[in-house]
């Protein structure tokens, strides 16, 4: 039986063999000769020189420096891809969450207009601390969030109060917004 099953292995090795073209065949019976030759460590084989194996590494040297030169290409331009997709799906999501903040800002803004108290305090906060789309400005936020005070929001008053002291130590004349007065 394994007299059998290596006849099948050289058959196969060699219809394998028969298929490649006679530089391909040549090129793999010199690996196998150097192969062979570096096992048993004999300076020449049938035939092949020591010019003959050098000439060979260096054939082999030089195919597989293309082959990472071309390897490497194929990885940066892959890389410069990547980075420009993620680019662009950033710029996407950038884009998206500006609308987004617009939205919510038109939003918050119409309700904090029809009395609202929660909505008038959401706008003075985003007032007090800035937004993509809204320049901070104190001004505002005190009118917001006295506005969300004056209808009894504990939030509101103690961000409203700070915000005075804040604005008295700053030099800033404090006036309460003439809504909250009245």
């Amino acid at each position: 039986t394994t007299k059998k099953a290596t006849n099948k292995t050289t058959k196969k090795a060699r219809s394998k063999h028969w298929r490649l073209s006679p530089m391909q065949r040549e090129r793999r019976a010199r690996r196998e000769a150097l192969r062979d030759a570096k096992k048993q460590r004999v300076p020449g084989v049938q035939g092949l020189s020591k010019d003959d194996v050098d000439a060979f590494e260096r054939e082999a040297l030089a195919e597989e420096k293309k082959k990472s030169k071309a390897l490497l290409k194929v990885r940066k331009k892959a890389k410069q891809q990547l980075q420009k997709q993620q680019q662009e799906e950033q710029q996407q999501h950038d884009d998206q969450a500006d609308d987004q903040d617009a939205s919510l800002e038109a939003t918050v803004r119409s309700e904090a207009k029809a009395g609202n108290a929660e909505a008038q305090y959401m706008l003075g906060m985003m007032y007090v601390s800035g937004t993509p789309s809204m320049d901070m400005d104190h001004d505002l936020a005190r009118k917001w969030l006295g506005r969300a005070a004056d209808q009894g929001m504990a939030e509101a008053q103690y961000l409203f109060g700070n915000l005075l002291l804040r604005m008295a130590d700053d030099g800033d004349a404090v006036h309460p917004p003439t809504e909250v007065l009245e």
